[in-house]
């Protein structure tokens, strides 16, 4: 993911909340997701909705969060 650690692992954890199959043992929004999404200017409902409408397309998920955090 462009090096941006911490997404890579958030993409896959949003992609199993958005599919209801998350294990209890798991949490979207733990303490690593909360201050990475703070630092890239998104919330986790944001982030959850670019999942949801980006899909499988993990380039245009990597460009938003670079694109609102302004990373080129």
């Amino acid at each position: 993911a462009d090096g941006i650690r911490w997404l890579p692992r958030l993409i896959a954890k949003a992609r199993i909340k958005l599919r209801g199959e998350m294990d209890p043992d798991l949490m979207y929004g733990c303490a690593g997701d909360r201050p990475f999404l703070h630092q890239h200017h998104m919330t986790l409902p944001e982030f959850l909705q670019l999942v949801w409408d980006k899909g499988d397309d993990d380039r245009a998920i990597v460009d938003t969060v670079k694109a609102r955090s302004g990373i080129r």
